[in-house]
């Protein structure tokens, strides 16, 4: 019996030594991450990036009218009246004054071998001084009516002033005419040449004297130049035009050269830039045309006609390059159509443009 107690004094004190044995510490580890079947492990997830908003792109909008005589856009029509003035273009006429204002500047031959200009300007009023100022022929007043223009000019010829009479062709004459004082003057500094070589006026003058003579100084909504424009006017097939020499005769050429980085053309002509004598910059131009049509000598004082009706050959060129193309004219009251060769109408860049029209028989364009 005493053996059975000390058997269980003994287990009942292994038992309380037991219970107070301390346990270790666990340390609590961070569960590994449980693996995906079909994707592999998975890890946590990286914070959503907030996507950039798209730029709205900016839609160039087309202006809803065009300058007729430039191309150039405009918010609203202007119909304002053209006027085409006749320049002096002799050497010692140089150089010449409010050219830099005009839209489009033609050259034809007059007698003598000599050439003179026209400008064609469509806001005459905003332009400054302007001369020097010469005599009016036949096609001049062809081409001042092919644009509906006010033809200005100091004197004329018999048959230009038949031709003025014939048609009712509205016009300012320096020389005749009882407004003449008021609009026209001589420049004293000129005068070395000739008293001749010394007739100017303004922009303001000229519109002030159409206003008196109560001429029309709108067009109206129908009105073409025959001109149509585009934003970049380079001929895709052309052949090159980096330099253009236009020989109107063994007296007189006119030399232009392109200049890639303004996309304009320059010239010279009696040996010197062509400028505008107001500020002495170069004219430039973005389109040059050189038509060829019929020429003869009409009187003994060596006077020409030019025909400007009917059709003709001729060449475009812009942005350095040039093309052959055709001219129609049906009749006087009429715009010049310029045409391809293949009848395409002719798309001319936007911006001013020199046109020179030289003698079937003895003219020459050079393209280089």
């Amino acid at each position: 019996m005493k053996r059975y107690i000390s058997f269980l004094l003994a287990l009942t004190l292994l038992l309380c030594l037991c219970a107070c044995t301390t346990r270790p510490e666990q340390t609590q580890e961070s569960p590994e991450p449980s693996a995906d079947v079909t994707n592999g492990p998975k890890t946590s997830p990286k914070p959503t990036a907030t996507p950039k908003p798209t730029p709205t792109p900016v839609v160039e909008t087309e202006p809803p009218y065009r300058d007729f005589f430039t191309g150039e856009g405009l918010d609203k029509p202007d119909y304002t009246r053209p006027f085409a003035v006749m320049i002096n273009n002799i050497n010692v006429a140089q150089p010449q004054c409010g050219i830099g204002d005009a839209d489009i500047i033609y050259e034809v031959l007059a007698e003598g071998g000599i050439t003179r200009m026209m400008a064609i300007f469509s806001n005459i009023k905003d332009a400054g001084k302007i001369g020097s100022m010469r005599s009016i022929r036949t096609y001049y007043v062809d081409i001042a009516m092919s644009y509906g223009a006010v033809a200005v000019h100091a004197g004329y010829s018999q048959q230009a002033y038949q031709r003025i009479v014939s048609n009712g062709v509205n016009n300012i004459d320096g020389v005749t005419g009882s407004y003449s004082s008021k609009t026209f003057y001589r420049d004293p500094d000129r005068m070395y040449a000739g008293l001749e070589h010394s007739m100017f006026t303004s922009g303001e003058r000229l519109y002030d004297c159409a206003e008196g003579l109560e001429y029309p100084l709108t067009v109206g909504e129908d009105y073409e130049t025959g001109l149509n424009f585009v934003k970049d006017g380079t001929p895709e097939k052309g052949s090159s035009a980096e330099k253009i020499e236009v020989d109107f005769s063994g007296y007189k050429s006119s030399k232009l050269t392109y200049h890639e980085d303004t996309g304009l053309y320059t010239m010279v002509q009696h040996g010197s830039d062509y400028v505008d004598g107001n500020n002495d910059e170069s004219v430039t131009f973005t389109n040059v045309i050189v038509l060829s049509a019929a020429t003869s000598v009409i009187d003994s004082a060596g006077r020409l006609d030019v025909t400007l009706t009917g059709e003709g050959t001729g060449w475009y060129a812009n942005g350095g390059k040039v093309v052959e193309i055709k001219w129609s004219r049906e009749g006087l009251t009429d715009h010049f159509v310029y045409t391809l060769t293949d009848g395409t109408p002719l798309e001319i860049g936007v911006g001013k443009s020199y046109i020179a029209i030289i003698a079937t028989n003895g003219g020459e364009a050079i393209f280089e």
